[in-house]
């Protein structure tokens, strides 16, 4: 009998990363950062930090010839956005080390297929990350898709490209533009703390005291920094806010979501910060972070937020291997600036 597999592409619409998956055909879970699972299983057993239920079946159960589905939850219930089959045996992959921040370097390769639309498939499990799909009634539909596969969408995937450079400390302070090496130092120290000793701090705790010191360290003075305008986190304005009454009135340039420590990034995200820009033409960039991440999106010609660039402060890399298109630690600093 054929075993199949569900894998959730991330769980919600601000942590979906099908998109990685069909590009270099790979399905790709975490954590990852303790290391190959096959050569030290016991780091990733019950009760250890890195513990996952789904770990254990996703690295030493999956075999090659196995069917597996990406599903997103839509309304209604969960969806299949691919189906393939797995074509490699698992590895672990240094260059899944910061997919947005998560580390997933748990991975098989597959060789995917995609429907136009995502198609519903009852009775999948509707919780869980990754899994064997049990049910007879998903197994039918869900082998009734893959016999249609002729008719889905199929490319080579792009190979995976290798691991970026990670940046020291000393290179991240150097490309900080701030008044002095002493303001960056204290940026990266406290940041380092924040990652080791108060990883459950809340959104106002890390808008506090990293997002609006790194935004004062790259020139925006306090009074074009406003806190929860019109219910928004922050909002950078092109002159003191307070003028913005009248003629020559100043207007927000750059609107920021803040989130929870390694919440996503993704769309899902920038909703609401979206209908308040989208109605503010003077508004060219919006910027999502939880204090070490950030993610900027620039408005394009056609008023759509594009993807500009991403970095990750606690794992700055000399680029973003994963989408090459994606501008990095600079050109984040460069969206963040005045």
């Amino acid at each position: 009998m054929t075993t199949i597999w569900q894998l959730r592409a991330g769980g919600d619409r601000e942590r979906n990363y099908s998109s990685y998956m069909i590009k270099f055909g790979i399905a790709m879970v975490g954590q990852g950062g303790w290391g190959n699972y096959k050569e030290n299983p016991s780091v990733y057993a019950k009760g250890t930090e890195a513990y996952g239920d789904f770990v254990r079946p996703f690295c030493s159960e999956v075999q090659v010839g196995d069917l597996i589905v990406l599903t997103e939850k839509h309304e209604g219930g969960l969806c299949v956005s691919a189906i393939g089959y797995i074509s490699g045996e698992y590895e672990h992959n240094q260059s899944l080390a910061d997919v947005e921040g998560w580390d997933l370097q748990h991975m098989h390769r597959v060789d995917w297929y995609r429907p136009s639309r995502p198609v519903p498939v009852p009775h999948l499990a509707p919780r869980g990350t990754f899994q064997r799909v049990g049910n007879q009634a998903a197994r039918e539909a869900v082998l009734a898709l893959w016999d249609s596969r002729t008719s889905l969408d199929h490319k080579d995937p792009a190979p995976l490209p290798p691991p970026g450079r990670l940046l020291t400390d000393e290179e991240l302070i150097a490309a900080i533009p701030a008044p002095s090496p002493a303001v960056a130092t204290e940026l990266v120290a406290r940041m380092n703390w924040y990652l080791e000793h108060a990883k459950d701090a809340r959104e106002h705790e890390l808008r506090t005291f990293l997002v609006c010191p790194l935004l004062e360290a790259l020139s925006w003075t306090y009074d074009r920094i406003r806190i929860e305008h019109d219910y928004l986190d922050i909002t950078l304005w092109s002159d003191s806010w307070n003028k913005r009454d009248g003629a020559g009135s100043a207007a927000p340039e750059v609107i920021i979501e803040t989130k929870r420590i390694h919440a996503g990034l993704g769309a899902g995200s920038l909703r609401q910060v979206t209908r308040y820009a989208d109605r503010n033409p003077g508004c060219t960039r919006l910027v999502v972070t939880d204090g070490f991440r950030y993610k900027t999106y620039t408005r394009g010609s056609d008023s759509q937020w594009i993807p500009h660039a991403y970095t990750n402060f606690a794992r700055p890399l000399s680029s973003n291997p994963l989408d090459v298109e994606l501008g990095g630690l600079a050109a984040v600093i460069d969206d963040l600036s005045p």
